[in-house]
C-alpha cells in the first residue's frame, strides 16, 4: 500500500517539476529515503514502472 494524492492547486506538480500533458500531470514516481527523494522517474510506463524501481533498489542494496 502508498498514499496517493490529489493535487488540485498543483503545488506538488509544480514542486517536483512534473511534465504535463494538455493540462493533466504525466505519470511519474518519486522514491525518498529518511525524507529524501533517492528516485525520480519521469518517463515511467503503467507497465513498466514497479519492475523499474525494485530494479533502482536491488541496484542500492
Amino acid at each position: 500500500p502508498f498514499p496517493l494524492l490529489a493535487d488540485s492547486e498543483k503545488k506538488v506538480v509544480t514542486a517536483f517539476k512534473v511534465k504535463t500533458n494538455f493540462g493533466f500531470a504525466s505519470r511519474s514516481a518519486y522514491l525518498f529515503h529518511n525524507g529524501v527523494c533517492v528516485m525520480a522517474d519521469y518517463e515511467g510506463h503503467t507497465g513498466d514502472q514497479a519492475a523499474e524501481v525494485i530494479q533502482f533498489l536491488q541496484q542500492k542494496k
